[in-house]
């Protein structure tokens, strides 16, 4: 006969005693207590065997995700080669954007677009009542002065000759002299006032710096315009023509004056050589400098306005790193983020982040200006998805080497 008891089974054992107890007569709680007492015995003994049990078998830790794979590649100099190209556009070497010096509403607009002018012709002119009007007052005020110092020199003349023959004091002759003086002063001051409102009045008149053609009208006849605002623009036909780009510091920084670029206009499939005759040092803000080349010999078909491409024959440049741009992380316009493998031939490895600094766009690269050199190798893509000391393995490194 087993001893071990289930709990179920306790608790029928219980029942029944007790109904044999009701027959016999005794205590039905004498025999509660027992089996009470019993089975929380054996509760107790049933609670230690499973905690032993769950000891013995502790829970196991989540499995560690597998490594992910990544595709490395190695960074390689960029070698732009000798040719270095750029856009432009055709321009006339003589050439003016036309703005008042002053302020004001256009009375008249004496020029049209394509209109030939000769030099000193008046183009344009300003409302100038307020401006005519202040200069008659100066011609005034400077007539009166001119009056007062005339009479004061008349009085000075008058009574240093009587002082000479000893007919007045010396104190008047002072006084006449002090007279004089101060109407000296206040001609010259009025002289000076009228000379400025006389400039200013020429001012609102606008007048053609050159002989050429007008090649953009801007405004029209009684807008209000700001000082210096252009208007117009002319160049001449008969001057040099010439070629402006704007080029980037790789460029920029080997550019010497006179060298030679190849002019292309692509539209005729036509070039000419230009000497370069203006090299900028400030760059605007894409980065971009102004460069000035003169064309030699342009044939007929090349017109002011057109747009060519430019091709200069660099003897070396300085090649720098570059880096794709799904292989970093943009961290602010100068600065990005990559992760660098160190050991790329081990089956299984390691990332280790680097901030490098970023130069020049391309059409999918970046320039390492540093923080990475040549010959290392990174993540070439998904690199959102990777983090710090992050172990993964490695594909491209030995189907690169392969090839090599």
């Amino acid at each position: 006969m087993s001893h071990i008891m289930t709990i179920e089974s306790f608790d029928g054992q219980v029942v029944k005693d007790i109904i044999e107890a009701s027959r016999r007569g005794r205590n039905a709680m004498t025999i509660i207590t027992k089996q009470t007492i019993q089975f929380a015995l054996y509760s107790g003994l049933v609670l230690i065997v499973i905690g032993l049990l769950s000891a013995c078998n502790p829970k196991q830790a989540p499995a560690t995700p597998p490594p992910r794979t990544v595709k490395v590649i190695q960074i390689k100099a960029a070698h732009d080669g000798q040719h270095q190209y750029a856009s432009g556009r055709i321009q006339a070497a003589e050439q003016a954007n036309l703005s008042f010096e002053i302020s004001g509403k256009i009375r008249t607009l004496e020029l049209a677009l394509g209109e030939r002018v000769k030099k000193g012709q008046r183009l344009a002119r300003l409302d100038a009542q307020a401006l005519e009007l202040n200069v008659e007052v100066e011609k005034s005020n400077l007539k009166t002065a001119q009056i007062e110092r005339n009479d004061a020199s008349r009085q000075y003349q008058r009574l240093a000759a009587l002082f000479a023959q000893k007919l007045t004091s010396a104190s008047a002759v002072d006084e006449a002299e002090a007279r004089l003086e101060r109407a000296t002063a206040q001609l010259s001051r009025h002289q000076a006032s009228l000379a400025k409102a006389q400039r200013q009045l020429a001012k609102a008149s606008l007048y053609a710096p050159f002989s050429g053609l007008i090649t953009k009208q801007l405004v029209e006849q009684s807008e209000v315009v700001m000082a210096g605002q252009p208007i117009a623009a002319m160049a001449n036909p008969q001057s040099q023509i010439e070629v402006k780009t704007w080029v980037p510091s790789r460029i920029h920084d080997h550019l010497s004056m006179g060298d030679t670029a190849t002019v292309s206009l692509s539209l005729i499939e036509q070039s000419v050589r230009a000497n370069v005759t203006q090299i900028g040092m400030e760059a605007n803000q894409l980065g971009l400098f102004p460069v000035i080349a003169q064309l030699i010999e342009p044939p007929a078909s090349f017109h002011p306005g057109m747009s060519v491409s430019l091709q200069w024959d660099l003897p070396s440049l300085h090649s720098r790193p570059v880096v794709p741009l799904t292989a970093i992380e943009l961290l602010d316009k100068n600065h990005a983020r990559v992760f660098v493998v160190e050991h790329p031939d081990a089956n299984k490895t390691r990332l280790k982040a680097r901030i490098i600094k970023v130069g020049a766009l391309r059409e999918t690269e970046v320039e390492v200006l540093s923080g990475l050199a040549v010959d290392e190798w990174v993540v070439a893509k998904g690199v959102n998805l990777l983090r710090e000391h992050q172990e993964v393995y490695t594909a491209g490194a030995h189907l690169a080497r392969y090839n090599h």
